[in-house]
């Protein structure tokens, strides 16, 4: 028997690319109180229009097997998922192009990045943990000057997750010009946020 209580089945209009809401069903699929049997039926009266018409060409005795989730989402693929080449072409094409918008925090354009990495994981193109680094470094759209500042900090490999540490520490830079001396000094030395704040804290 259900629980009272159960997510919601992820709506498919609210999702831009067909995938996502591919991965959230899999995952509402894990957590929610359903048998395996009944799922794909609760997941076709949460489905509208083209996504809605083509689950009613699955006769009710499939939906309704152990595997009927798997046999919904081959239907719906067939429809709504590209071929593999052009999801790893869009997966790159969308990172590669993506910019932070002027007024954008750092930190908030990192999620929104890190959106378009963990997509273009899922479809298994491959960065090298360097170009990854420059790829982030050149979405920030930051100034040629902070570029080559932030640039010069590097004392090792660069990588995605090193450049992701020091990019986070710019809106520091921004919000205390007066101090970006000490700041870069301390971003040199790869210290912490808390230890740049304390160092401008004292000043």
């Amino acid at each position: 028997m259900a629980s009272s209580f159960c997510l919601p089945v992820p709506a498919l209009d609210d999702y831009a690319l067909y995938e996502d809401w591919r991965d959230d069903i899999l995952k509402w699929c894990s957590v929610c109180p359903w048998r395996p049997s009944k799922q794909a039926i609760v997941i076709h009266f949460a489905l509208t229009g083209r996504a809605k018409a083509a689950s009613h060409e699955i006769p009710n005795d499939d939906l309704q097997k152990k595997d009927g989730v798997q046999i919904l989402l081959a239907k719906l693929d067939s429809i709504f998922l590209l071929p593999k080449i052009h999801r790893k072409y869009n997966a790159y094409h969308n990172m590669h192009n993506l910019r932070r918008k002027p007024g954008t925090q750092i930190n908030e354009f990192i999620v929104d990045f890190e959106i378009m990495y963990y997509r273009l994981k899922r479809e298994n193109v491959i960065l090298t943990d360097e170009k990854l680094g420059f790829t982030l470094l050149t979405a920030c759209r930051l100034s040629e000057e902070m570029e080559h500042m932030l640039l010069s900090t590097f004392t090792y490999d660069i990588t995605y997750d090193t450049m992701k540490a020091i990019l986070q520490k710019v809106d520091w830079v921004n919000s205390s010009p007066q101090y970006l001396g000490v700041i870069l000094s301390l971003m040199k030395r790869n210290e912490s946020t808390d230890k740049i704040y304390a160092a401008v804290d004292r000043k």
